[in-house]
This record gives C-alpha cells, sequence and structure tokens, in this order.
C-alpha cells in the first residue's frame, strides 16, 4: 500500500508586513488577540470573540507554524460568560501554546501584552 500525502495549503501572509501586521491578518475579526513570551522559544496567543468561539481549522495552524518556524503547537479552548440574560462582556475563543520558535520570536516579545484589536 502507497503511502498518502496531502499538503494543506497555508493562509498567505505578507513577508514585508510586521508580525503584529500579520497576525490582524491571519486573526481577522477577532475582539482580542493578545501576545505574550514567556521562554526564549515559547510564544502565547490567545484569541477571542464575544458571544461565539472563532473558528479554528487546520490551514490556520499550519500559517502559525510557518509563521514561528516550528510545528509544537497546542490549543486549548476557552469559555467566559457573560451577562445571565444576553451574554454582553463574554470572551469564547482559543489559546495557543507555540514551543520551539524559531522565527519572529523577538517581535513577538516587543508586542507582548497588546490587544492587538483593541481600538
Amino acid at each position: 500500500m502507497k503511502k498518502q500525502t496531502f499538503q494543506i495549503q497555508t493562509i498567505p501572509l505578507d513577508p514585508d508586513a510586521s508580525l503584529s501586521e500579520n497576525l490582524k491578518t491571519l486573526f481577522k475579526g477577532a475582539d482580542k488577540l493578545v501576545v505574550t513570551t514567556e521562554k526564549a522559544d515559547e510564544v502565547n496567543i490567545e484569541w477571542s470573540l464575544m458571544y461565539d468561539p472563532p473558528v479554528l481549522s487546520p490551514r490556520l495552524l499550519f500559517t502559525l507554524c510557518n509563521l514561528f518556524g516550528t510545528d509544537d503547537v497546542d490549543v486549548d479552548g476557552f469559555a467566559n460568560r457573560g451577562c445571565e440574560t444576553c451574554d454582553y462582556g463574554s470572551a469564547y475563543g482559543h489559546e495557543f501554546q507555540i514551543k520551539g520558535v524559531t522565527l519572529n520570536w523577538k517581535e513577538a516579545f516587543e508586542i507582548k501584552g497588546i490587544n492587538l484589536f483593541k481600538q
């Protein structure tokens, strides 16, 4: 039996754009997108929306891997309810722990703790 392989196309990003601009493109429409760095080869990203969780796709994960030069990404979902009657103030999303980072770590360190979608 032949081994089957497949290729997932990544989401196109601008190679000349900053990391923050590429992340805004990748997570377009988010209410909150915060990058943190705790170790020299690790980047954490919190991505959330109010009312409904954002859609996570293999294409998004492969693009994150390419953006940070690694294939070690853990994803955890979370749900924080808002108002009991209307759900205002809720946050539903995903936390990415990206390990073994070889690309863009320095720029991730420079934008850590900032909500990239805050108006």
